[in-house]
């Protein structure tokens, strides 16, 4: 949920999708609302550079923004890269906790993350956790790259579990959804 109050810094074009872009007005809050119209989706853009991007613009098939650090970044839609001066950007997907239903124990077999094939090589760090995101487990990586399905095995137990991927892969991303087996335990 988006709160007030924000004001506007800007469309963006990524991917052939619009996203309008809220500015806070807070220096510290490196993090800016974003919604895709196309997708109807709010997500969040994170800078690590405690950036904050204070205006957006999309003309013709670049995007410009700034922030308070005073770069002027530039998005190419027809040619884009996904690095930050030759620095690799990480996406980072994090699920709420899931208890499916029951406060019984998971006993987890897989988890498969359902998207895209890239045609670039990389890995993809898949983690865990079971105690409401105080700490992490990695479970391994996959390479989304692959005509197999990307996916991690022999997952362990828990009650209510937070999945978590991060990527820094210089390639766009396009996912769906995490499918994961599991079997309910007796207690």
């Amino acid at each position: 949920v988006v709160t007030a109050p924000y004001g506007w810094a800007g469309v963006i074009q990524m991917h052939g999708m619009t996203h309008l872009l809220l500015y806070n007005g807070n220096v510290a809050i490196a993090e800016v609302p974003c919604y895709c119209v196309e997708t109807k989706t709010w997500w969040y853009w994170r800078s690590y550079d405690t950036s904050v991007i204070r205006f957006a613009a999309a003309y013709g098939e670049k995007t410009y923004l700034t922030g308070s650090t005073r770069k002027m970044y530039t998005i190419n839609g027809t040619s884009p890269v996904f690095t930050d001066d030759s620095s690799a950007m990480t996406m980072t997907v994090q699920t709420g906790t899931q208890d499916e239903g029951t406060r019984k124990k998971k006993y987890y077999q897989s988890i498969e993350v359902v998207c895209d094939v890239r045609s670039v090589s990389g890995s993809t760090t898949i983690s865990y956790s079971d105690d409401d995101f105080q700490s992490f487990k990695t479970a391994g990586t996959v390479d989304l790259s692959s005509q197999l399905r990307p996916r991690l095995t022999r997952l362990g137990a828990g009650r209510r579990r937070a999945w978590k991927m991060d990527d820094s892969v210089n390639a766009p991303f396009r996912g769906s959804a995490l499918d994961i087996d599991f079997r309910v335990g007796t207690s």
